[in-house]
């Protein structure tokens, strides 16, 4: 699985770094590796030379959950991603900082008399299922059970590469049980507003009030763009917290700076910190795209892509390119270059501006706690669940 080639990442910025300076677009099979920030950047911006159904449609119609991040330009992709970025507003994040905040520190002020902090099942994956509820309108009383839906699906729709069968198999069940589950809910809330009842803002709440508006914005519809937006945003935000921490407490000095910008309650600086943590440590290293046809890319088409080969697209090696990100062996949060932890372009990762704002923080309450260190329990290290953190344990006074 490509997730354990970077489970060492320093072998992966050596490796990285061969290919951007000796073979920065290489073919392998029917695999071209592209690995220098221009030819990344070129691929990811040609959506129509560079395609991603192939790569995730198929995945994500196995458990009917057909959503626009798996579809390439066409007039479906394009009312349904104009949809949601309506209702899903960029005025938003401030409402979305406050509940983060408030629920980030309430979770933190029910540990500090324990004196230790599991971060993935008592914070990093508890505040974005919260947010889950409180914005976009999907609230479960089972909270273990909408974790364990939204992980398998996740890893079934974005990293079931391998198209394993039992990961597909435990997919297609919780897809089963996802989809009557939000078809309920979705029309209890319009039987609400049709009864005059007061209803919450949130995303289902103005789908909703969409409807009539538009004849294909029916439930199914409703139903699928929600599950597509819910499945991305626990999981990433979680693994991103569990990285950036991880990756501060390899660098003593840095990781002081970031606690004191933390004190201050500093989350733009801490969000630049965060943002580079990440770079040395990424969640999500690369992205994979489709050429049907032979492309060329490059200054002045040097490199050929042949036809019918899948391009994996290196955006972690791409933030190591030092013509765009200058000194990248050096941990610097001055940078004006554009991460790309959430990819760039037309599929970039939808709830990248969430993130932005959910992650700093989550990580600043976390640094908040006084004296905090690496526990003794699993030797200080992250335990995963396959390509998912699993556990992480702090110390505090």
């Amino acid at each position: 699985m490509i997730h354990k080639l970077f489970e060492n990442i320093r072998f992966g910025e050596v490796i990285t770094w061969f290919f951007r300076t000796f073979l920065p677009v290489f073919r392998f099979r029917d695999w071209v590796v592209v690995s220098r920030y221009s030819e990344v950047i070129e691929v990811l911006s040609r959506n129509q030379d560079f395609t991603i159904s192939e790569i995730n449609a198929a995945r994500m119609h196995a458990v009917d959950i057909d959503f626009f991040l798996g579809m390439d330009t066409s007039p479906q992709h394009d009312r349904e991603k104009g949809i949601m970025e309506l209702v899903a507003k960029r005025e938003d994040m401030g409402r979305i900082q406050q509940f983060v905040s408030k629920e980030s520190e309430r979770i933190t002020d029910e540990i500090k008399t324990i004196g230790k902090i599991e971060v993935v099942e008592t914070i990093s994956r508890i505040v974005p299922v919260l947010l889950v509820d409180n914005y976009f309108g999907v609230r479960n009383p089972n909270q273990k059970q909408m974790l364990y839906w939204l992980r398998i699906l996740f890893h079934q729709l974005f990293l079931n590469l391998n198209n394993d069968p039992v990961i597909e198999a435990k997919a297609k069940k919780a897809g089963n049980e996802l989809k009557p589950f939000l078809n309920v809910l979705i029309s209890d809330r319009r039987r609400q507003m049709e009864e005059g009842k007061e209803c919450p803002d949130d995303l289902i709440t103005r789908l909703l009030k969409l409807q009539p508006q538009y004849d294909w914005l029916d439930t199914d519809a409703i139903r699928r763009n929600i599950s597509g937006l819910i499945i991305g945003a626990v999981e990433t935000t979680s693994k991103c917290v569990v990285l950036v921490l991880e990756e501060l407490f390899r660098r003593p000095e840095v990781l002081k700076e970031a606690i004191a910008l933390a004190n201050k309650n500093d989350i733009k600086a801490l969000k630049n910190y965060c943002y580079e943590a990440l770079r040395f440590n990424p969640h999500n290293p690369i992205v994979i795209r489709y050429a049907s046809e032979e492309q060329r890319i490059g200054k002045n088409g040097k490199y050929k892509i042949p036809a019918q080969c899948k391009v994996l697209v290196g955006i972690y090696s791409g933030m190591f390119d030092k013509k765009v990100f200058t000194s990248p062996g050096k941990f610097k949060v001055d940078r004006k270059t554009e991460y790309l932890h959430f990819g760039y372009g037309m599929h970039e990762c939808f709830g990248k501006h969430i993130n932005a704002v959910q992650i700093p923080i989550i990580v600043g309450s976390i640094l908040r706690l006084p004296n905090l260190r690496k526990a003794s329990i699993n030797d200080g290290k992250v335990i995963n669940d396959g390509p998912f953190p699993e556990s992480f344990w702090l110390e505090f006074d």
